[in-house]
């Protein structure tokens, strides 16, 4: 059975997401496969394929609140790179203020494995 508060927080998610993905595909973010081999998935087990509708429904309710810090992270990121006439010389002085160097965090992009989690990263560090 489907939780109500399941499907709000999907629709929160998405409103919270925005336009993001549109607007990275316009900007050309996101890399075409030179080749057009599908991903090497050898090795690859969707764990979700065994479990009961339940235990996938909990999972998602349990994810929900790591889905949101990425999705705040990626509307952080897309807005300062975004916004240079505000944000991104604000955003330069707080870095300097506290001693930090002037870096923008690394957007996650989905054709690269790891920009998750170097932009994790760095918003632990900044």
């Amino acid at each position: 059975e489907i939780d109500p508060a399941d499907e709000t927080e999907d629709l929160d998610l998405c409103q919270l997401a925005g336009d993001i993905e549109e607007d990275e595909a316009q900007e050309g973010v996101e890399e075409r496969r030179v080749d057009n081999e599908a991903d090497n998935e050898e090795g690859w087990v969707d764990e979700r394929g065994s479990m009961s509708s339940g235990e996938v429904v909990d999972l998602e309710r349990r994810v929900m609140p790591a889905r949101r810090v990425l999705t705040k992270l990626r509307k952080v990121t897309h807005a300062v790179k975004n916004s240079s006439m505000k944000l991104l010389p604000r955003w330069r002085e707080i870095c300097k203020d506290n001693g930090l160097p002037i870096r923008v965090m690394p957007r996650d992009v989905k054709t690269r494995w790891n920009s998750t989690y170097d932009m994790l990263k760095f918003a632990i560090k900044y």
